[in-house]
């Protein structure tokens, strides 16, 4: 799993240092979620931080837990839901647009064309926003042992089937808010916004915030897995606090959940919960 003795000692540590960042804001980001409109909040960094220190370590795997949300049957019941959800929408609302049977919002053409520094923010936003879609890949990566035999084979066909229903939807809900002209507001998401205007305010889109709402806590699941671990190889290498490498009462390393912990909670603090500021 690390990274010097393919890339250096240099880059490795900087792909290190970006992966624990992004497990730290895939956290933040996870768990500041909230529709205003429903009322739906998520469980705070602090909730899973005490599920995952109070969690048995799974004997013969690498600081895994063996409480439920470890399990492959936990995570394919929201994750299937999510899918078939965000797939149907984009089938279904291409469809009604074919037909016609889907209105776009209504263009705001009175501001100016964007150009300077406000151009390059938006490039920005949008690099940003691409590297926040891509997220979770590296869970695949760092959890190649954990894979049934062979495990590199299944590890990459794994993450080829990945690859390929996030190119479906993230291409098809970003054509849908193109069609659609959707623009962010405050209190509601963008696939939120496509999903009141496909599926209306009934079953299917409740079902849709639902099941979003569950990914959100998988992801942010996944990197109090991922942190910890990280981390304690970093320590082995001397790179980080060698308090890194120690294991809890439960066998996880807490110092890594705690470490993880504290940092998302400076960062929602100091956004404000603001997942746009």
């Amino acid at each position: 799993m690390w990274f010097p003795e393919n890339l250096g000692l240099a880059p490795g540590t900087v792909a290190a240092g970006s992966l624990m960042v992004d497990y730290v804001m895939t956290v933040a980001v996870s768990v500041c979620f909230r529709g205003r409109r429903y009322h739906c909040r998520l469980p705070g960094p602090g909730k899973l931080a005490h599920l995952h220190l109070r969690s048995p370590h799974h004997p013969g795997r690498s600081c895994q837990p063996a409480w439920s949300p470890e399990s492959g049957r936990f995570f394919s019941i929201p994750t299937y839901l999510f899918v078939l959800l965000c797939g149907g929408l984009v089938v279904v609302g291409f469809i009604r647009w074919v037909m016609g049977d889907l209105e776009p919002q209504a263009l705001d053409e009175s501001g100016s064309t964007l150009q300077g520094m406000a151009l390059l923010w938006i490039v920005l936003r949008a690099f940003s926003g691409g590297c926040s879609a891509m997220t979770g890949t590296e869970a695949i990566a760092n959890a190649v042992p954990a894979f049934k035999p062979p495990e590199s084979k299944n590890a990459s066909i794994t993450l080829g089937v990945m690859a390929s229903i996030l190119a479906f939807l993230l291409l098809g809900v970003t054509a849908l808010a193109q069609v659609l002209h959707i623009i962010p507001q405050d209190g509601t998401t963008v696939l939120g916004e496509i999903g009141h205007a496909v599926y209306g305010g009934g079953f299917f889109y409740y079902a849709l915030q639902i099941a979003t709402m569950a990914i959100l806590i998988l992801a942010a699941n996944t990197s109090f897995t991922g942190f910890p671990r990280l981390a304690s190889v970093l320590a082995r290498d001397g790179l980080m606090p060698r308090q890194f490498m120690n294991r809890g009462d439960k066998l996880v390393f807490s110092n890594g959940i705690i470490g993880l912990t504290i940092a998302a909670i400076v960062v929602l603090v100091v956004f404000r919960r603001k997942s746009t500021a």
